[in-house]
């Protein structure tokens, strides 16, 4: 009988491990949408939606003078998402097939200002210290546009009409199915490196599994009730699925920068086989604006 590597071995209970992590999230939105409950839902989103950001601020926590920049940050973050969460329960109360300002942008740029001019009004505090004072104003700044502002997309889609949650859904999936098919293809067939000096694991082979299982993802979805995800068709829903899987890779490199730039392999340890929040969320942050805009476009 042959042996197992013990790479083969690793791989496949990082898989394992993976794949247990993402049934259980997956099960938590299956039983929000079966009892037609949002709160459910939106409770997830929030709740990852701050832990996200509080990896983020840890990233930096080698550097004593950034303490109170990342403060700032999860104090924006908790205004943000009570503010989001306030006025998508609101828009909830509505009978309406598209509601496309059920997170109205004034969240977005009262937070945007608050965290801009919070970022300066630290920096006044005491001496200036060049240009550790100026990374530590732009990686407020950054911590913002990378895990603040795109999760209230997650409440703009929840909320974008009367079968809001399946849009979510759909654009979760699509993302981790493509994650997923990346991982499996890459594993198997991996040959030819993608961008090796970012992400050393990724492969040409991979991105193609990744645009497979959305596609496949996408399908499967039409298959079980199409209807729920008006305003997609077959067509627009194709392209739906390859935009947000060529979106999701590229937020999923975009943490792989932060991480080199910051020497560690992982965001944290809160999901077994994944790493962190942001290694589960990445390319949905990315992913998440576009489909929602793309949702808009065709409705």
């Amino acid at each position: 009988m042959p042996e197992t590597s013990p790479t083969a071995s690793a791989t496949a209970r990082t898989f394992a491990a993976r794949l247990v992590s993402t049934l259980v999230l997956w099960a938590l939105m299956v039983i929000g949408l079966n009892f037609r409950l949002d709160w459910p839902l939106m409770v997830i989103v929030v709740t990852f939606g701050l832990l996200g950001t509080w990896e983020y601020v840890r990233l930096s926590r080698d550097d004593p003078g950034a303490r109170a920049y990342g403060n700032l940050v999860l104090f924006v973050a908790v205004v943000y998402w009570a503010a989001a969460s306030w006025a998508g329960i609101r828009s909830s109360r509505m009978v309406s097939h598209f509601r496309p300002e059920a997170i109205p942008f004034w969240i977005d740029l009262g937070s945007l200002l608050l965290i801009v001019h919070g970022s300066f009004l630290l920096a006044l505090r005491g001496p200036l210290e060049g240009e550790h004072t100026l990374r530590r104003i732009l990686g407020t700044l950054a911590g913002f546009a990378f895990t603040i502002l795109p999760g209230a997309f997650f409440l703009r889609l929840l909320f974008f009409n009367q079968a809001g949650a399946h849009l979510l859904l759909l654009m979760i999936i699509i993302v981790k199915f493509g994650d997923m098919g990346a991982y499996l293809i890459g594993s198997w067939l991996g040959r030819h490196k993608m961008i090796p000096h970012i992400s050393p694991k990724k492969t040409w082979e991979g991105f193609g599994g990744a645009i497979l299982g959305s596609c496949v993802a996408f399908a499967g979805m039409m298959v079980f009730d199409g209807k729920l995800l008006l305003p997609l068709n077959w067509l627009s829903g194709f392209g739906f699925a390859v935009l947000l899987c060529l979106i999701g890779v590229l937020g999923d490199l975009a943490e792989s920068v932060l991480k080199r730039c910051h020497g560690i392999k992982d965001s944290g340890y809160t999901l077994p086989g994944i790493g962190g929040i942001l290694d589960l969320t990445d390319s949905m942050l990315f992913a998440a604006p576009v489909a929602y805009y793309y949702l808009r476009l065709i409705s």
